[in-house]
């Protein structure tokens, strides 16, 4: 039997598993260059009437600032990542969306974080309905916690204040 006769059944048998290893092999690659990005991972609990947003990061991230301050349909955070999270992409913007956590998809409709080539980042939440928010940063620097309240329109009226006055 010869070299290459020898060789043809075992090549033949292995192919798909040669394929899907060549094809796997970049995709490793891809999964590994998107493990060291700015936002690791969103996770979201209930407590009551209040909900909590947890958005963890790669690297100790400061918000410079955040509008609007309290209450809206959407809240776009202005973040500072520290040096060891590097810059963006120095080809141009990036561009990501956060995976909603399920617990959180009948309140958030997109989490889009937008990564400049500086340091800088945007982080734009949008949520279902207007809501009432606060903000608080791990001692870390790591985690945003968000913590989110429904909004009741008619009790923040005049109107509604003396309809509850006796």
């Amino acid at each position: 039997m010869s070299y290459h006769t020898h060789l043809g059944p075992v090549i033949r048998n292995r192919l798909p598993a040669l394929l899907l290893l060549g094809m796997l092999l970049p995709m490793e690659a891809f999964a590994q260059g998107l493990s060291d990005r700015l936002l690791l991972r969103v996770d979201a609990k209930e407590s009551g009437p209040e909900k909590i947003l947890l958005l963890h990061f790669a690297c100790p991230t400061q918000v410079l600032e955040h509008a609007p301050v309290r209450q809206g349909d959407s809240l776009l955070l202005l973040l500072r990542p520290a040096p060891e999270c590097g810059s963006g992409d120095e080809k141009g913007a990036l561009r990501l969306h956060a995976a909603i956590p399920p617990s959180a998809r009948d309140w958030i409709s997109d989490i889009q974080l937008d990564r400049s080539p500086d340091r800088d980042a945007k982080l734009h939440l949008r949520f279902r309905h207007t809501i009432h928010f606060s903000l608080h940063t791990s001692r870390d620097a790591r985690t945003i916690r968000i913590s989110l309240f429904p909004s009741n329109a008619d009790n923040s009226s005049p109107c509604s204040e003396k309809r509850q006055s006796p």
